[in-house]
């Protein structure tokens, strides 16, 4: 009985242990540091003893990780000081074992083994002092060379955001540095989340912010940029608001309100600005275009569902915004310098006529090739890349007129994009088709033809790939079994059923060709339409009835 009353004390004490390590492990020592002692270096690892005020040390390993963040542990304890030596006591958190030991050390600046060593050989101490160095002051959860949070498995539930804004804005006192200075530090900590916005499965909540900024896999989503901003903004006493609405960046976004994305509002002395941290992220820099951007420029890029988020003008309606032309910021503190555009001009004469507030320097440019394509979705950098060629123009003809500045471009083919880079402060994005009415309007007909059979074979092979048979008997009808037979199972060759499986999403345009056949000892001319995914896989299908037919997948 006495042995049984022995082992459950034992067994209550190493819970109680436990417990109270894992506490102690999460706090950071009161006070300030008062002296860093750095044992010497290893290859690509740092190993500290930070003394605080409060008489509690830290004993921190640093090791620098490939592609990753730091990796720091902990250990933490208490010391005294009495006369010239240092007694350092058995760590209460300990998470590595490391070339500090328990025990007397003498300072004088520096460690020393014993009082002996110190008196005998002051020149060759166990460890230097690195007070000085700044750089080892910083919180235990901060990089010892880099400002990224540390990584450690139990990091994510250690920190605590106020203490961690208050790291990332010290010594900051004007507001728009402290934006600056978060912006940054989220710029640096994540990456976008691809995987999670093609698959629809975020790696976090977005409004999971130590998640996304601690965890092993440091990703988000524009929500999880905007959200994260706008906690730490709030708590540095920064005024400021998420944002969500739609974007728009490139030609074939005309007419259309564009993909869902979100940014923040910030008010700096009393003036308000919108700041996109989503598409500053340049990959640990931020690009400061999309910081402090005037409304008038961002209304163009970017749509508000709340009309109280519209800081440049309410009458801008969603309509308006569907059918302007795209500007782009080239350099921060842009401002509009044309009058109002249109996205999509449609002209008789051989001419674009443009107005500007002022004389401008303008660099016009032109492409030709598959303008109408969709290629750009609600946030930057998350489509395929797509080169465009640029053709400058430099016949451009320019006259002032009653403080009105007229650009006339020459346009020479029925359809075309322009890119006008302006006074190189902003870019604008338009398209142009030159002809009367009825031949835009079918010209426009074969385009949404188009459209819709890609996202009709896309449609299948997504269905495919997540095996919704259901859906394709309902899309295919007989055609269905083309691909399955009566008992559900594919049909096709396996090696294009794999080919389905590693499918990433994106489909070529509609292709058209001529192909002969011998029937009945005669060459009969074949129209065929197919859809290319992949790299050499097909999806034949057929117009008929005004709509698109499946035929074959090869």
């Amino acid at each position: 009985m006495k042995n049984l009353i022995f082992l459950a004390l034992i067994y209550i004490s190493s819970i109680s242990y436990i417990f109270s390590n894992n506490l102690f492990h999460t706090s950071i020592p009161k006070g300030s540091i008062i002296k860093v002692f750095e044992y010497p270096k290893k290859e690509n690892q740092i190993e500290l003893l930070r003394l605080y005020k409060s008489g509690e040390y830290e004993h921190l390993i640093s090791i620098n990780q490939e592609n990753k963040s730091e990796l720091v542990k902990r250990n933490l304890g208490t010391y005294k000081i009495i006369s010239h030596k240092i007694v350092i006591n058995e760590p209460t958190s300990i998470e590595f074992k490391g070339q500090f030991k328990s025990g007397e050390y003498f300072i004088n600046n520096d460690l020393y083994k014993s009082k002996i060593d110190f008196l005998f050989n002051k020149k060759r101490p166990i460890i230097k002092n690195k007070s000085s160095n700044k750089t080892f002051k910083k919180p235990y959860f901060i990089g010892l060379n880099t400002d990224e949070i540390i990584s450690n498995d139990s990091i994510e539930k250690a920190i605590n955001l106020k203490d961690l804004v208050d790291y990332i804005v010290k010594d900051i006192n004007d507001d728009r540095e402290k934006v600056l200075a978060i912006s940054k530090f989220i710029c640096r900590s994540i990456e976008y989340d691809y995987d999670g916005y093609y698959s629809n499965k975020y790696s976090h909540y977005q409004n999971d912010i130590l998640g996304i900024l601690a965890s092993k896999k440091r990703v988000a989503v524009c929500a999880g940029y905007a959200f994260i901003f706008d906690s730490l903004a709030k708590i540095a006493k920064i005024n400021t608001k998420e944002v969500t609405g739609y974007t728009k960046q490139n030609y074939g976004d005309f007419g259309k309100l564009g993909g869902l994305h979100a940014w923040n509002i910030v008010t700096i002395n009393n003036k308000k600005y919108y700041i996109d941290v989503t598409w500053a992220d340049e990959h640990k820099n931020i690009e400061m275009k999309w910081m402090f951007v005037e409304p008038e420029i961002m209304l163009l890029s970017h749509f508000p569902l709340d009309i109280s988020d519209n800081l440049y003008d309410i009458n801008y309606t969603k309509n308006n915004f569907k059918n302007r032309e795209v500007v782009l910021p080239i350099i921060a503190g842009a401002k509009i310098k044309h009058y109002p555009m249109e996205g999509y001009y449609r002209i008789k004469s051989n001419e674009l006529i443009l107005k500007f507030k002022s004389k401008v320097n303008l660099n016009v440019s032109w492409l030709d090739s598959e303008i109408s394509e969709i290629h750009y979705t609600s946030e930057i950098n998350t489509r395929k890349n797509k080169n465009y060629s640029f053709n400058s123009i430099n016949n451009i003809t320019t006259y002032l007129k009653k403080d009105t500045f007229y650009v006339k471009i020459p346009i020479n083919k029925q359809e075309v994009a322009l890119n006008i880079e302006v006074s190189k402060e902003y870019t604008i994005k338009l398209q142009v088709y030159k002809g009367d009415e009825k031949s835009f309007y079918l010209s426009k007909m074969q385009e949404w033809n188009e459209e819709h059979v890609i996202a009709f074979t896309a449609g299948i092979l997504a269905a495919i790939k997540t095996g919704n048979t259901q859906f394709l008997k309902e899309k295919l009808k007989d055609k269905f079994y083309l691909l399955y037979d009566k008992k559900g199972k594919w049909k096709l060759n396996d090696k294009l059923f794999v080919n389905i499986l590693n499918w990433d999403g994106s489909v070529k345009g509609l292709v058209e060709v001529d192909e002969w056949r011998l029937e009945n000892n005669q060459m009969v001319l074949y129209n065929r339409h197919f859809v290319e995914f992949n790299n050499n896989d097909r999806i034949y299908v057929n117009f008929k009835d005004n709509k698109y037919e499946f035929l074959s997948l090869k």
